[in-house]
């Protein structure tokens, strides 16, 4: 799939797509780098810890990841990308960050630095369990690759997806 395929239908998230702007800001796609599953595998309602474990394949790797709302949730916002972020290497910290630490921040209830949460509960104004019913439906997406890879060409994938599929609760404009 070419750039200008993958750009026509700015919600719409694929693994074809996915490949396509990985490409296009020089990232190699591998087998294993771009994966989903639904975050109801993670998100345990009402109990104090979530489960990890579907979180496993993504230790010692390095990314993007966007939180999706599934088509047949009843919600104006329904199959649409609410939140993209990555996980690597920030400012502050002299050792990157893998997806299996970075993706649980935005699913506990602590403040870890999940900004999808924060900027959930400043638009939403609800409490932490009607946070995790609405994640519970969420799939995740994820495209991953090894610690080695350039932070700066993860950065630049993240930002471009930020601008193509335009989630409401990223703080990049």
């Amino acid at each position: 799939m070419e750039l200008h395929e993958a750009l026509r239908d700015p919600h719409d998230l694929t693994c074809a797509r996915l490949t396509a702007f990985s490409r296009e800001v020089g990232l190699t796609v591998e087998e294993r780098t771009v994966e989903s599953f639904r975050l109801c595998r993670v998100v345990r309602i009402g109990q104090r810890n979530n489960d990890l474990a579907p979180l496993n394949n993504l230790r010692c790797r390095v990314g993007v990841y966007a939180f999706k709302l599934n088509p047949d949730v009843g919600s104006r916002r329904n199959g649409r990308v609410i939140y993209v972020g990555k996980s690597g290497k920030s400012r502050s910290e002299r050792s990157n960050r893998d997806l299996r630490d970075r993706i649980p921040q935005h699913l506990c209830k602590q403040d870890t630095g999940g900004t999808l949460r924060i900027n959930w509960y400043k638009r939403n104004s609800v409490d932490f369990e009607a946070y995790q019913t609405e994640m519970a439906q969420c799939c995740l997406w994820t495209v991953s690759f090894p610690r080695s890879e350039n932070a700066q060409k993860i950065a630049r994938l993240e930002h471009l997806l930020i601008g193509v599929l335009g989630p409401e609760y990223c703080d990049l404009p």
